[in-house]
């Protein structure tokens, strides 16, 4: 016992010393290369009427960004359409070594010690980080999350980690309750553009920079829809052997076509050629569920400045992998589509795979769904949480 408890400690101050050392050698290095940048002459005349200061109040976003969520937007009405069409020309670059698009927001709600709280309390390294893409008024699907997968987790001696990324809601009742879900749980990420299906880049690129800023020494990171039940079992056993550095991998979507029909079955997703001239998109994963090496993702976030801004976050993310010289990797069971009332279905899918897609829960959490949860993860070693919260008294 004397000799686990001095190896606890032990391992305790080497995480504390190497953090120190690392924030004074990252953190600094991160704020001065965000401070200044350069922005290339097709970007000019927009880049006017943006400030060089490093943080930004948020209020004005990147001009060029607005005129293309203008396009998808107001598709449908001829005279915005050609109002916004105009702004945009086809033969602006994809990439640039300039800076083309900034992420000029800044947190909110940060919760910047997660990943050194979580490491200090199991006295083991992080080996999986998961971010999950949420909405502020997605309250029951966080809840769901916290009482089946979510939160700090000792999964055979594999110390994993859930936390929440959202946009500003202008709904107050909403955005008090995330204020009170952050104090509590400590899991949630925030920054200030509006949470929106179009500012989705704008999440994901959060996520990535608080990878690159607070926590780098996570060997994995996870990005994940807020409808979806992982197996941590599984998708531990998957990364066991998975290189820990240019590595990524999900379900890998390649030589996908553009929309461009405005008013067709999928105008969700139109996009014209003014907003992404190419054929096809590059190799990308469909946002519910991939994973990747820590330094992946502090590249995306490095690199995603250097990438014309696109509205869909996951082929966004293959074009900054694209640029980085990245290859994705196709990976069983990142997506697996059951019906939801097909319980025994949903407990096969889930055991055997990785990520189940469930729906929202808008009014209450599924009770149903973390029964058929936890018979599915009985066959694996009993886990234990790092949170001692009653999830019970929730919200």
């Amino acid at each position: 016992m004397l000799n686990r408890r001095n190896t606890k400690r032990l391992l305790r101050s080497v995480i504390v010393i190497y953090f120190i050392i690392w924030f004074f050698l990252t953190v600094g290095k991160n704020d001065r290369d965000t401070a200044v940048f350069t922005v290339g002459p097709e970007f000019q005349d927009e880049r006017s009427v943006i400030h060089h200061q490093p943080k930004h109040d948020g209020k004005m976003d990147y001009i060029a960004n607005r005129d293309i969520l203008s396009l998808v937007n107001t598709s449908n009405n001829s005279s915005n359409f050609s109002q916004a069409n105009s702004t945009l020309s086809k033969d602006r670059p994809l990439y640039s070594d300039n800076i083309i698009n900034p992420h000029p927001f800044h947190f909110t709600l940060i919760n910047h010690n997660a990943c050194m709280d979580a490491m200090y309390k199991w006295a083991m390294p992080l080996q999986l980080l998961i971010l999950v893409k949420s909405r502020p008024e997605d309250i029951y699907d966080r809840q769901q999350i916290r009482e089946t997968w979510g939160g700090a987790q000792n999964i055979s001696n594999q110390l994993t980690l859930t936390m929440f990324l959202l946009g500003q809601t202008p709904d107050a009742t909403a955005t008090d309750e995330v204020l009170r879900e952050s104090l509590r749980f400590e899991d949630i990420i925030q920054e200030n553009f509006i949470d929106a299906y179009t500012n989705l880049t704008y999440k994901t690129t959060m996520g990535m920079r608080w990878v690159a800023t607070f926590c780098p020494f996570a060997s994995f990171v996870a990005s994940v829809d807020s409808d979806i039940i992982l197996n941590l079992h599984n998708l531990l056993q998957r990364l066991a052997d998975k290189p820990r550095h240019r590595f990524a991998e999900g379900s890998l979507k390649t030589n996908w076509t553009p929309y461009r029909d405005a008013e067709g079955q999928h105008k969700k997703w139109y996009t014209p050629v003014e907003l992404y001239p190419e054929p096809t998109y590059p190799p990308f994963f469909p946002g519910g569920c991939y994973v990747m090496s820590a330094d992946v993702a502090a590249t995306i976030y490095r690199e995603s400045v250097h990438v014309r801004f696109l509205p869909w976050d996951d082929v966004f993310v293959g074009l900054v992998m694209q640029r980085a010289g990245i290859t994705p990797r196709d990976g069983d069971g990142y997506q697996v589509y059951v019906p939801l009332s097909r319980q025994t279905l949903i407990r096969q899918a889930l055991q055997k795979g990785i990520a189940v897609i469930a729906k929202h829960n808008s009014k209450a959490v599924d009770k149903r769904l973390i029964l058929i949860y936890q018979k599915a993860v009985q066959k694996y070693v009993s886990r234990r949480k790092a949170s001692h919260h009653n999830l019970s008294e929730y919200p």
